[in-house]
């Protein structure tokens, strides 16, 4: 995605990601503070010529109002409503050696957007057997850490 620009810059695509990703923390930090945009680039030493500077104030000045917005709603994730599954098991088949059966999982998990539940969406799945234990253990490791004293404690500051 940033190879591109990093070619037209002569410089590396990491350079350019890095650069973007400090550029999106800056607008979003002055948009949770309500900084005017005056004062975007205060305090970063930060050397950028005068029409650069005023070219990226004019785009936070009409920004602003809507990452306003997103940063206080947060992430609307969709939310689990319900998980279908079927096991299929291939027994014979153009690709599949004689006597080996294939063993698959088909899932169909239900998501909702919103806190309505308004918005209703299916996405079918397909597994085999390793993935799905995978997959598996790497939730099982994601509710692990959730349990963790680290964040534990960063949760209560994002609530507080």
């Amino acid at each position: 995605m940033f190879a591109r620009a990093a070619r037209q810059l002569g410089v590396d695509t990491n350079v350019v990601e890095r650069g973007m990703n400090a550029l999106c923390h800056i607008l979003t930090r002055a948009a949770a503070l309500a900084a005017p945009p005056e004062c975007l680039v205060d305090g970063l030493d930060v050397t950028l010529p005068a029409d650069v500077l005023c070219k990226l104030q004019e785009a936070y000045a009409g920004a602003a109002p809507l990452l306003g917005q997103l940063v206080s709603d947060g992430l609307q994730l969709p939310m689990f409503h319900s998980l279908e599954w079927r096991l299929q098991v291939q027994l014979a088949g153009r690709y599949a050696p004689m006597g080996e059966c294939r063993p698959s999982f088909l899932l169909r998990l239900h998501t909702r957007e919103g806190e309505s539940g308004a918005k209703e969406q299916t996405h079918l799945l397909q597994a085999d057997v390793s993935n799905l234990r995978h997959l598996t253990s790497e939730l099982e490791a994601a509710l692990l850490e959730e349990k963790s004293a680290y964040t534990r404690r960063i949760s209560r500051r994002l609530r507080s």
